[in-house]
């Protein structure tokens, strides 16, 4: 007896076939079908999170399904008041660095800067860090050795809206 084949579903949150031109290209465009085509029609069920990805998908399966990613229902952004109320930060201008804290996004630059901008200017670093906490260790240590630790908010990983300002560190 053998183990029934199990299925495969793919999902695809971004594909590519390259359309610049020259000599190499043509080959990586031609590879780049070639590994499109294997992968989808080796699928059992293909999940795309955008309409774009769903006609692209089709045009080599017909096993596709949109499926929407994150939520469909509208939010209503809070105000810039209330915000800022919630974080107590009125009165100040608010920069923020949204997302993977991560050292391409080069948060030490903007750190570094701070001090040299109006003092009613507040750093917001909104994210987490997935690979190492040493670039965000690094980056809390030079916010002490500045003497910012009033003007930088290490906020975390942010869910939504409603979690906002529950775990706001502040030093």
């Amino acid at each position: 007896a053998h183990p029934k084949k199990a299925k495969i579903v793919t999902t695809i949150h971004e594909m590519n076939e390259s359309k610049i031109l020259g000599a190499k290209s043509f080959f990586v465009h031609i590879f780049q079908k070639i590994i499109n085509s294997h992968v989808l029609q080796n699928s059992d069920l293909i999940i795309v999170h955008s309409r774009k990805l769903e006609s692209f998908a089709k045009k080599y399966a017909k096993n596709v399904v949109f499926l929407p990613h994150g939520t469909m229902l509208p939010q209503k952004p809070i105000s810039n008041a209330i915000a800022k109320k919630k974080l107590n930060l009125q009165g100040k201008t608010i920069l923020t660095i949204f997302g993977f804290v991560e050292p391409r996004k080069q948060h030490a630059k903007i750190i570094e800067l701070l001090p040299e901008l109006d003092k009613q200017i507040v750093l917001l670093i909104a994210g987490t860090n997935v690979k190492s906490e040493k670039y965000s260790e690094g980056l809390k240590q030079l916010v002490k050795e500045k003497n910012l630790e009033e003007r930088v908010i290490f906020y975390g990983f942010v869910k939504d809206k409603n979690e906002l300002i529950s775990k706001t560190i502040h030093y």
